[in-house]
């Protein structure tokens, strides 16, 4: 009866991480975006500045289904006396339709969430790259700006100046 209750329980977990699937799916959508925007010869700064912030509100919404989860997974665990919820531990203890689909989901979620962070790493470095080159650039610039002011005179008169020294 209890590991009735418990597949029951841990099937609601695992549809709460499938209502988590959409939102990393379009975690993934904008992590390649930026890719795609990081690789054009001029970034817009706007553009990428838009897409952190939808990934923003995407991350806000997910912690808040992380709280269902929280709670199913919490009472899951005392109620198998697991020191820690991992989806090892649980297999070790129950078996049942609610195990195998949050195995499942688990599983799909984590291949998901691999993508999106080394689409993050590389994203990461390249944007990294570009602004280590858009500071040499600007260094390049500004060394160009004193050497032809060190080469220009300090005034530049049109018309000639006479002093008068008898006053």
């Amino acid at each position: 009866m209890k590991d009735n209750i418990l597949n029951f329980v841990l099937l609601r977990l695992a549809q709460s991480y499938e209502g988590q699937i959409p939102f990393y799916k379009r975690m993934d959508e904008l992590a390649r975006a930026q890719a795609e925007c990081l690789q054009l010869p001029e970034i817009d700064p706007e553009r990428l500045l838009e897409f952190i912030y939808q990934r923003q509100e995407t991350i806000e919404k997910l912690e808040g289904l992380n709280q269902e989860i929280t709670g199913l997974k919490k009472e899951i665990q005392e109620s198998l006396e697991l020191q820690e919820f991992t989806i090892s531990a649980v297999k070790q203890r129950l078996s049942g339709e609610g195990v195998e689909a949050l195995d499942k989901v688990i599983g799909d979620l984590t291949q998901l969430l691999g993508r999106i962070k080394e689409l993050d790493k590389k994203n990461e470095e390249v944007l990294r790259s570009r602004i280590q080159e858009t500071k040499d650039k600007l260094s390049q610039l500004n060394n160009a700006k004193a050497a032809d002011k060190a080469y220009k005179p300090l005034s530049v008169t049109k018309d000639g100046v006479f002093l008068d020294f008898k006053k």
